[in-house]
């Protein structure tokens, strides 16, 4: 259903969110391969004239704006980044995550890859080394929020705004099998739910508790609109977690996490 009456940005989120009337329906983006924006500057695009950075909006394809608050939860530090491989094809290096990957260089445009990495190895095994990897995730306001992002000003612009504020960018807000798969892949996760559950048990609490304790002091100041959550956990022929494991290992958490 349409309305005459023109609507701001998150006015218009709002009213789709929660099946009311709008002016036009939101159009959210989130971006482009690399080697598309090669084919479409080859086509003719002044590429010049377009903002790649989608998730923020975009006025040259009529893509609306959002505002992402850019907390920082992934691994502080980081693991050092280490090539170990490089040949003509591809390379093999640790990434920022603590995982070795391989990676086809072929056809490479702007980061993007032709392909999916291969993942070889994954930084957990056992409950030792998670507990090494909580280590880096522990919840620090001063340096996992942005500068400034408690002056009154910039309180008064988050309460203020007329277009949708996201409490973290996408796949920031990890989901608990997408956090605990980065931990110890698909193949680790998966044989832990049954030979190791005292391992996932703590692994998706702390999920969790640093989640919500991440998300307190912005929440104290102002609501935001949405969040993303994000879970990978399936593919074409199914989930890659069984309902009955969901609800042992994952739901509670995840309703503690949503309660919030």
């Amino acid at each position: 259903m349409f309305t005459d009456t023109q609507l701001n940005g998150r006015e218009r989120f709002l009213n789709v969110m929660e099946y009311k009337p709008v002016d036009k329906v939101p159009n959210y983006e989130a971006g482009v391969w690399g080697q598309t924006l090669d084919v479409w500057q080859k086509e003719g695009l002044d590429v010049g004239k377009v903002c790649w950075d989608w998730f923020a909006g975009d006025d040259y394809f009529g893509i609306d704006k959002r505002r992402f608050f850019p907390v920082n939860l992934g691994l502080m530090p980081a693991f050092e980044y280490k090539l170990i491989e490089k040949t003509d094809r591809y390379e093999i290096f640790r990434d920022a995550e603590g995982r070795t990957r391989r990676a086809l260089t072929e056809g490479t445009a702007h980061g993007s890859r032709m392909c999916m990495d291969e993942y070889l190895h994954f930084p957990v095994e056992n409950i030792d080394q998670f507990r090494q990897i909580k280590k880096r995730l522990e919840v620090d306001i001063a340096n996992r929020y942005p500068a400034g992002w408690d002056d009154p000003a910039e309180i008064d612009s988050y309460k203020n705004r007329d277009i949708p504020l996201i409490f973290g960018r996408n796949c920031n807000t990890l989901g608990f099998y997408w956090r605990a798969r980065d931990f110890m892949g698909t193949e680790g996760i998966s044989y832990a739910l049954y030979d190791d559950p005292a391992l996932v048990h703590e692994m998706m609490q702390f999920i969790a508790d640093f989640t919500i304790e991440m998300s307190k002091p912005f929440l104290e100041v102002t609501e935001c609109d949405y969040v993303f959550i994000n879970e990978d956990m399936s593919m074409k022929s199914g989930p890659l977690i069984s309902p009955e494991k969901y609800k042992e290992f994952i739901f509670p958490h995840m309703r503690r996490l949503t309660d919030l």
